[in-house]
């Protein structure tokens, strides 16, 4: 990030993540992480269309995040 280029990662390229750590019962600390990922939103949005050849296309992309 310091020479201006960005790892486009396992996911896409994230644009924000937020965590929080919690404790158990027994008092085992574990975190949450949220990341967010530029485009994602789009990519469920489209997996709604009205068009069926757009909500495949969003369905595919969809799978290759989760592959």
């Amino acid at each position: 990030m310091e020479n201006g280029k960005t790892n486009k990662g396992i996911f896409g390229i994230p644009i924000a993540y937020g965590e929080s750590i919690e404790d158990e019962a027994r008092y085992t600390l574990h975190s949450h992480i949220c990341v967010w990922i530029k485009g994602f939103n789009e990519v469920g949005d489209l997996m709604f269309d009205k068009d069926h050849v757009l909500r495949h296309d969003a369905r595919k992309e969809m799978l290759k995040y989760f592959n």
